[in-house]
């Protein structure tokens, strides 16, 4: 009895020294296979899940902080142009925005209009026309109205498979949001 009641002690140092620390990084670390060890185990793991839940937050309060900071750029910015600056320097902060298109869409003519862009390839992007039935990934974000993510490779691979070219720079990364405005 004294083997686990030494074990116990070492694993409740352990988690007093964690929890001293506040650093849910660390970890405890028993030898064994016993029950005591699996106790262990199941406390890393309860650390583990709770490493996560505080990255997961962090992450919630920073896209809260973008939407508010968005928000309020819609509210007090003068003009258009100076709205989507604002938008490219937020979303700038918390994503890599070196290729960054704003595009509007026209369901009457449909067609899509680029009025702000930053493209490393320096690309100019003119209207286009049919926008709905092209294939493009803008097409798939409209069609869909849904937020639409890919990597480079996905990118290559569904440019492959539907024959459709790549708009602009390819980059590591590919995010297109609709935002539906209310008229």
């Amino acid at each position: 009895n004294r083997f686990v009641i030494h074990k116990l002690l070492v694993l409740a140092s352990q988690v007093d020294r964690i929890t001293g620390r506040g650093d849910a990084t660390l970890r405890v670390e028993m030898d064994g296979t016993d029950e005591i060890a699996h106790l262990g185990g199941r406390i890393n793991s309860m650390l583990n899940t709770l490493q996560r839940l505080k990255v997961q937050q962090r992450e919630n309060e920073e896209i809260n902080r973008t939407i508010f900071s968005i928000a309020n750029a819609a509210n007090t910015t003068e003009n258009l142009d100076e709205l989507y600056l604002s938008i490219h320097r937020i979303l700038g902060q918390i994503v890599d925005t070196r290729n960054f298109i704003i595009a509007l869409y026209d369901a009457e003519n449909d067609s899509v209009h680029f009025p702000y862009y930053v493209d490393q390839s320096g690309d100019h992007f003119e209207d286009y026309q049919n926008i709905s039935s092209s294939g493009t990934l803008i097409s798939e974000v409209l069609v869909s109205a849904k937020p639409l993510f890919f990597t480079k490779n996905e990118v290559i691979a569904r440019a492959a498979r539907t024959g459709m070219p790549v708009i602009g720079s390819l980059s590591e990364l590919w995010l297109g949001v609709p935002l539906i405005s209310k008229k």
